[in-house]
């Protein structure tokens, strides 16, 4: 019953039930850093490590963009852990092999 009441129910959109903030998050000086900036946003928010993120997270944000160097230093991090990651795999992927074709 309350499913199908709030499924017929014509009062108010899904979007303007929920509040929606505006989110401080550096941002891309040019057309080509988006992806590095999202992963090393996405990486802060995470290694914060709490269990929820506070309502003043996004407005005390200071930084506007992330320098050269913190941008060098995530693209690094990225392939890292992607030679890491594909050494991992090969290795299994031997294992495997060794143990299937033999």
């Amino acid at each position: 019953m309350c499913i199908n009441c709030a499924l017929h129910s014509k009062s108010k959109s899904k979007s303007s039930i929920i509040p929606w903030m505006k989110i401080k998050c550096p941002m891309q000086t040019n057309g080509i850093d988006c992806g590095y900036i999202v992963m090393q946003f996405m990486k802060e928010i995470i290694l914060a490590n709490q269990d929820m993120i506070p309502e003043n997270y996004f407005g005390d944000y200071k930084c506007k963009t992330y320098s050269k160097d913190k941008l060098v230093q995530v693209e690094e991090d990225w392939a890292t852990f992607m030679v890491e990651y594909l050494s991992e795999f090969h290795f299994l992927f031997q294992q495997f092999s060794f143990a299937f074709f033999n």
